[in-house]
């Protein structure tokens, strides 16, 4: 995507796509795309990310801050279990 004087993500991910398809035309490809911030009504902004991908016949699939980061806590209490989201 991108503004008018960069390459978007999508738009780089494609290109380097292109040259593994040129010996493997049916290969199926999947861009995961990570954000340090939750999306919130970025839902727009999620629909031209896919749309963009669906256009050069690629998934993409948006990691958000909300499921990227979770919650790890220790037992201190001697049982030593790890508990994460």
């Amino acid at each position: 995507m991108g503004d008018a004087e960069s390459i978007g993500d999508i738009a780089k991910a494609v290109a380097e796509l292109d040259e593994w398809r040129t010996t493997q035309p049916d290969l199926p490809c999947t861009l995961y795309l990570a954000t340090n911030r939750p999306l919130g009504g970025g839902v727009k902004l999620y629909r031209d990310a896919v749309a963009k991908g669906r256009e050069h016949n690629v998934t993409v699939e948006i990691i958000e801050h909300s499921r990227r980061y979770c919650q790890v806590k220790w037992d201190w209490s001697g049982g030593g279990s790890v508990e994460a989201c």
